[in-house]
């Protein structure tokens, strides 16, 4: 009966360090889990559709220099003086395309004046009900060109316009490109006129810019 005793206390205490340790155990697995991984924050993320989205790393700037205009890139107060100069009231300025916006009967008269390295004079008309084609109606687009010409002063556009010295660059059903025959010695670079038909208007142009 003793040596029975004896082996049933060996057991029972067998079974306690067991017990014990594989408490010890769980505690150890519960504060360490080798399986995870934390994520390289350089590394490729997922959304939750899990498609693959690439973070971009913040680039260091420190030390690069910014490269200084050449001109004034100001958009809104040149161009808003430059329209108060030709007496044009404005209507609004479209922040987003950078214009002055004034009324012109039914239509707008769109202005930009500024910019860093090229300093731009952008005039531009939108005729909202016009039916006139452009193709085999030069002569038209021409006089509307003058007509601009005249109410923004590019005074070197309304010349060579009006006194038929240009050229015909493209002419078609969507697009017109007239450019003008000017001789200036300013270091002005002349665009030309310029005829397009968009969805709901037909635009015309006039720019110019210093280099």
């Amino acid at each position: 009966m003793m040596l029975d005793s004896l082996i049933a206390d060996m057991n029972l205490l067998n079974w306690i360090w067991v017990g014990s340790f594989c408490l010890v155990l769980m505690g150890c697995q519960s504060k360490y889990h080798p399986t995870e991984s934390v994520q390289n924050p350089t590394e490729a993320v997922h959304d939750s559709a899990g498609e693959p989205q690439s973070v971009v790393e913040p680039q260091a700037t420190e030390g690069v220099d910014e490269i200084p205009c050449v001109f004034n890139p100001d958009l809104y107060t040149l161009t808003t003086k430059w329209a108060q100069d030709l007496g044009i009231s404005v209507l609004y300025w479209d922040e987003e395309e950078g214009y002055v916006v004034s009324n012109l009967q039914l239509d707008t008269l769109r202005l930009k004046q500024g910019g860093c390295n090229h300093f731009v004079y952008y005039a531009e008309i939108r005729y909202y009900d016009s039916q006139v084609p452009l193709e085999g109606n030069t002569d038209f687009w021409v006089q509307k060109g003058i007509e601009l010409a005249s109410i923004v002063s590019f005074l070197e556009y309304e010349a060579s316009l009006g006194a038929g010295k240009y050229t015909i660059l493209r002419e078609g059903p969507r697009f017109l490109s007239i450019f003008p025959e000017v001789a200036d010695d300013t270091g002005m670079v002349y665009v030309g006129l310029e005829v397009s038909h968009q969805q709901d208007y037909t635009r015309l142009s006039l720019s110019q810019y210093f280099n």
